[in-house]
C-alpha cells in the first residue's frame, strides 16, 4: 500500500494489524503523530516499511518491529523517534535499506548494525 504524500493527519491506527498479508506499507510524507503501534508486529509478510518525513511520529521503535523477519527496507527518517536503536536491528538477514536519520535517538550505534 502506497499512501505517501496524502496529507493524512492522524496516528497510525492499531487496526493496521489486520493487514496481515501486506508486503509494502508506505505512509511517508504525511502528518502522522504519536508512536508506532506494537501491532505492526502482526504484519509478518511486510518487506518494505516507510514512515519517513512525518515529523510527528515519536517514541521508541516498537519491539514488535523486530519480529518482522521479512523486512528488507526500513525508512523512518525525519521523524521525532526517541530512545536507543536496539541491537536486535542486526537480526535482519535480508535488510537492504535502513534509514533512521533525522530523529532523536540517543546512545551509541548498536553492535548489531555491523552484522547487516
Amino acid at each position: 500500500m502506497y499512501a505517501e504524500s496524502n496529507k493524512i493527519r492522524s496516528s497510525i491506527p492499531t487496526e493496521i494489524a489486520l493487514m496481515e498479508n501486506i508486503r509494502v506499507l508506505d505512509l511517508s510524507q504525511n502528518y502522522l503523530t504519536g508512536e508506532i503501534p506494537q501491532d505492526v508486529g502482526n504484519l509478518k509478510r511486510l518487506e518494505y516499511f516507510a514512515l519517513s518525513g512525518n515529523g510527528g511520529l515519536s517514541g521508541p521503535l516498537p519491539s514488535s518491529l523486530f519480529e518482522l523477519k521479512s523486512l528488507q527496507y526500513i525508512y523512518f527518517q525525519e521523524n521525532s523517534l526517541t530512545g536507543k536503536i536496539p541491537s536486535s536491528i542486526g537480526m535482519y538477514q535480508d535488510l537492504v535499506g535502513l534509514n533512521l536519520g533525522s530523529n532523536e535517538f540517543t546512545g551509541s550505534l548498536p553492535n548489531g548494525l555491523y552484522n547487516l
